[in-house]
């Protein structure tokens, strides 16, 4: 009869194809770095794709502020898209009674394919307790000036 030798499942660095010598039998890298370089490759096109949905908003954001600024409530899309507009981007969508109203940050206002129209700006305001109204941009602004101080 012969002896069966009790041998462990070989395992292979998902990085580099290294065999994995030590650590837990489930164990998937050979080290930190074929771990962190794995990770940051798997990663990459989605922090690519947040990257440019960000800066699409921003940019639509500059955009309408910069027609607010003016007193500008009503533009022809064109104009828009001539300024680097993108509809498709938007950071939120809500159903007024048979209107659907857009949001970008806190610009509302209407949108067709021919015009985007009924431009206003919303006014953010936190009450806190002792104190006059104020605003959430105040409220960030603060917050950020005392993580650096």
């Amino acid at each position: 009869m012969a002896n069966k030798t009790d041998e462990k499942e070989v395992c292979h660095c998902m990085e580099c194809g290294d065999t994995i010598r030590y650590g837990r039998a489930d164990k998937k890298f050979c080290s930190e770095s074929c771990k962190n370089r794995w990770h940051n490759r798997e990663e990459k096109s989605t922090r690519g794709y947040r990257l440019r949905v960000r800066n699409a908003l921003a940019r639509n954001y500059d955009i309408l502020a910069s027609f607010y600024r003016q007193g500008i409530d009503n533009v022809e899309m064109p104009v828009l898209k001539a300024l680097g507009y993108d509809p498709s981007f938007v950071t939120s969508i809500m159903h007024v009674g048979k209107r659907i109203e857009y949001m970008c940050y806190d610009f509302r206002f209407r949108q067709t394919s021919l015009r985007l129209s009924r431009l206003t700006k919303i006014s953010l305001v936190v009450h806190r307790s002792g104190e006059k109204n104020v605003s959430l941009l105040d409220l960030m602004i603060d917050d950020h000036d005392k993580s650096f101080a």
